[in-house]
């Protein structure tokens, strides 16, 4: 049995009898759509009801962090909480000299950092352990796409609020729901599909099948119907940076003319016709949607008169943007939040803060070679995209994405092994 499973995580040859190569072993061959992946069903309860009912960048491993930390412990994970406190120390000593507005916020932000650090911690060591990860994302689609099945069958009924949401910026009048099952909103629930979408596409890029292309489908469909368009381009920027800077022999196979020559085709029939869909697309070209405008332009607008007020250089500290006595007037920035993970960091931390966050990223990036995987490329892209127009600090999933762009996520995907095949 752990032979079976050492095969499927790595790739090699299998010898015959005389020791001669047969055929390589291919990481993405399930032996059946419907294999279930032992931790399937933790990995769906994380998937569809981590953020259900829970508001203000709060999600239940979050909240459970206390028993991840115990857990950790007996892992021998026990320096964590120094590494934490060792890297924010000379911010909390900054904004202690340059004066806090409201300690009960700052220390209340700070333990949901420290909470969010623990669990994300957490989810990520676990998912080292994990055997046959292609498996585990192969019935995330599937539970996904039944998902929107039901979803589907409930939209005729008043039941359909419970996993479709009216969008906010959508055109007067008009009655455009998007698919959010159970997350706090249509971009949060795009986002939790990103990894399984680049998954599925790369999938089909590198071996055209039935099944490839059924999954692919699969994944597609509920994203498109969650109408993040943001989402979308940032998978697609990442899959194609991902390809050129990777291996630029993938654009010259038949199998991707054929998947972009028919993903090309079902968009224009999407958008030639009467739908929700094609709706939103017309509303955002022509300038309705303010969506994205508050996600960054006004996003770092606001974060840096946040800063300013106590120090540009180290911020005003975590927790403090409600007390601005600044007034804003910018379309979707209230004074309780910054809709941008990478404003907010200014915000909170100053440019020191910033400058901090991207010399990490890119550390990283060369440090665990991400240029070396076009899954991990791919996700590393869409995650530095996605930072800078959306996304919160205390957001689990960017840093579960994170995760993915700098751990030794699909080793098949390495451009070693993309060559060979």
């Amino acid at each position: 049995m752990q032979g079976n499973i050492q095969q499927t995580i790595n790739p090699q040859i299998v010898l015959g009898e005389e020791g001669a190569p047969v055929r390589a072993v291919c990481l993405f061959r399930p032996a059946s759509l419907w294999s279930v992946h032992k931790y399937a069903p933790l990995a769906a309860l994380y998937f569809f009801f981590n953020f259900a009912g829970v508001h203000n960048g709060l999600c239940y491993t979050t909240l459970l962090s206390p028993i991840l930390y115990i857990t950790l412990l007996f892992s021998k994970r026990r320096w964590i909480l120094l590494t934490f406190f060792a890297i924010l120390m000379p911010f909390f000593i900054a904004h202690a000299l340059n004066g806090i507005s409201s300690p009960r916020d700052y220390l209340l932000s700070a333990g949901q950092l420290c909470a969010v650090y623990i669990s994300s911690y957490a989810l990520c060591f676990s998912l080292t352990r994990v055997a046959d990860l292609s498996r585990l994302f192969v019935n995330l689609i599937v539970f996904n796409f039944l998902a929107t099945l039901v979803a589907l069958l409930l939209f005729p009924t008043p039941a359909k609020y419970l996993l479709w949401a009216y969008d906010p910026n959508s055109v007067k009048g008009s009655d455009i729901l998007r698919l959010n099952l159970l997350s706090l909103e249509p971009s949060a629930y795009a986002l939790l599909m990103l990894p399984l979408l680049i998954y599925s596409v790369l999938r089909l890029l590198r071996q055209t099948s039935f099944l490839n292309t059924l999954l692919l489908l699969m994944i597609s469909i509920p994203l498109l119907l969650s109408q993040s368009f943001g989402g979308i381009s940032m998978a697609v920027a990442g899959i194609g940076s991902s390809i050129l800077l990777t291996d630029k022999s993938i654009l010259r196979r038949p199998s991707t003319f054929l998947a972009i020559t028919s993903a090309a085709l079902i968009l224009l029939a999407i958008l030639a016709t009467n739908n929700t869909i094609s709706a939103r697309v017309f509303q955002v070209t022509n300038g309705v949607d303010s969506s994205t405008s508050t996600r960054t332009t006004y996003a770092f607008i606001r974060a840096y008169a946040e800063a300013s007020e106590r120090s540009l250089w180290w911020g005003a500290g975590p927790g403090q943007i409600k007390n601005s006595t600044e007034a804003f007037d910018l379309s979707g920035i209230t004074r309780d939040t910054i809709p941008n993970s990478s404003a907010l960091t200014l915000a909170d931390f100053g440019i020191i803060g910033l400058l901090l966050r991207f010399l990490v990223e890119f550390y990283l990036f060369y440090r665990t070679k991400v240029y070396n995987n076009t899954f991990r490329t791919s996700m590393f892209v869409v995650v530095f995209i996605a930072q800078l127009t959306g996304s919160y600090m205390t957001n689990i999933q960017e840093y579960i994405m994170w995760f993915l762009a700098f751990g030794n996520i699909f080793p098949d995907m390495n451009i070693n092994n993309e060559q060979a095949h």
